[in-house]
């Protein structure tokens, strides 16, 4: 189930969706499942490797994109992302809502 909704994820990144819609996405999906969450933050629930190196690739190749266009800042790296994302889910969690998600993305637009 986790992998399948990771390779989901994953082929939502290469599908040209919007980077800010791709974090929001991330964000609601690590919200919902723990083990999700737990993948993204490097916690206890393991995946295959292939797995795990294939949603950072997409993920980073995604972040790159939208700083080509000039959409995202240049000096955000996929590792800022993941821990804004694990950020985002740990504070909607413990405040019940998601407007910070709409916060950082603000942050991150270039």
């Amino acid at each position: 189930m986790v992998l399948d909704r990771l390779h989901a994820l994953t082929d939502k990144a290469r599908s040209g969706i919007d980077f800010a819609e791709f974090f929001t996405v991330m964000v609601e999906a690590g919200l919902t499942n723990r083990a999700i969450a737990d993948v993204l933050a490097g916690g206890g629930y393991h995946i295959p490797a292939d797995a795990d190196a294939a949603l950072n690739a997409a993920f980073a190749e995604l972040l790159q994109e939208a700083q080509q266009r000039g959409t995202i800042r240049p000096d955000v790296t996929p590792d800022d992302i993941q821990a804004l994302v694990i950020g985002c889910v740990a504070t909607a969690r413990h405040r019940g809502a998601t407007v910070l998600v709409q916060i950082v993305v603000a942050g991150l637009r270039a």
